[in-house]
């Protein structure tokens, strides 16, 4: 009887050791994430070190996965942004009114960033402008198309450019976590500050601006 043939992989297909990597690899980056924000609560900037404890692996294996601070912190924001993303997509932001979907947005969304304003404050510190700019672009998006059909509605101003008031949101919520680590402001009022600065700045000018005469 003849030995059964010798199987092939076929190419392209992970075997058993490079999943068992991938699978590590994930953990590891999960882990490190993890222990940043975890050790953000505590020192608002900690320690590589301290990180890499934290999660339980090597500093090697920390700066393997982010090799400078700044990755390391973009990673750590735009795990915290997702999160963001998550809620604001629960938010129904496509339906209804859009001023009204607005409110939802902002609220959704600042409840989501009050919970990791330590790393949106060593992220604005860290990181240049540009690179912060770049990593909120697909956190931004459901703004710009709720503004764009807002604008089309008639709901909100069409004398500006979606893009320009995409801008002033950003420089609000950017404004508002920045007072509320300061201490100048408290956290549960900034979700209705930034949204009646944000209708403000939004509302065409031929509409009187609720409780005005």
């Amino acid at each position: 009887m003849s030995a059964p043939a010798a199987t092939t992989p076929t190419p392209g297909t992970p075997n058993r050791a490079d999943e068992l990597r991938r699978q590590l690899v994930e953990r590891n980056i999960a882990a490190i994430l993890d222990a940043t924000l975890a050790q953000l609560e505590r020192d608002p900037r900690p320690s590589l070190g301290a990180i890499a404890k934290a999660a339980g692996v090597s500093r090697p294996t920390l700066y393997a996965h982010f090799p400078t601070r700044e990755d390391l912190i973009e990673a750590t924001a735009k795990r915290a942004l997702a999160e963001a993303q998550r809620e604001i997509a629960a938010a129904g932001i496509d339906d209804g009114p859009a001023s009204d979907a607005l409110q939802r947005l902002i609220t959704a969304g600042w409840r989501a960033l009050a919970r990791h304003l330590a790393i949106a404050r060593l992220a604005l510190d860290v990181l240049p402008p540009e690179r912060l700019r770049q990593i909120h672009q697909e956190a931004l998006a459901p703004l710009r198309r709720l503004i764009t059909r807002g604008q089309r509605a008639g709901e909100f101003r069409d004398d500006q450019p979606a893009e320009w008031m995409v801008t002033v949101f950003y420089a609000l919520v950017h404004a508002a976590a920045d007072d509320v680590t300061s201490g100048r402001l408290d956290a549960q009022a900034a979700a209705s500050l930034i949204s009646g600065s944000t209708l403000g700045a939004f509302q065409p000018h031929d509409k009187t601006p609720t409780g005005t005469t």
